[in-house]
């Protein structure tokens, strides 16, 4: 099984779709045989993969980001500030 196909199926289950549902998806992208018994046999491989980054201790990395606000300024959210309800970024 191609790879990208092996991913594909794993986020869908990770997202909640039923095997028999990603077989479905599946056939409708000219993927014939594959099983629901099969998927559930992709998924379970990581089942491994989860339980070590559950069990990892993550308190010693250092995880450098930018916090970035891309709210448009017509969407931002009401606030009353100085008896005054008008738009505006929250801090």
């Amino acid at each position: 099984m191609d790879r990208a196909v092996a991913a594909a199926v794993s986020e869908m289950v990770t997202n909640g779709v039923s095997a028999s549902k990603v077989k479905r998806v599946a056939q409708s992208m000219g993927i014939d045989r594959m099983s629901a018994s099969q998927v559930s046999r992709m998924c379970s491989s990581l089942d491994d993969t989860v339980a070590d980054l559950q069990e990892r201790d993550p308190s010693d990395v250092r995880y450098p980001y930018i916090w970035l606000d891309a709210t448009q300024q017509s969407s931002y959210p009401s606030t009353r500030r100085a008896g005054r309800c008008r738009r505006c970024a929250r801090r």
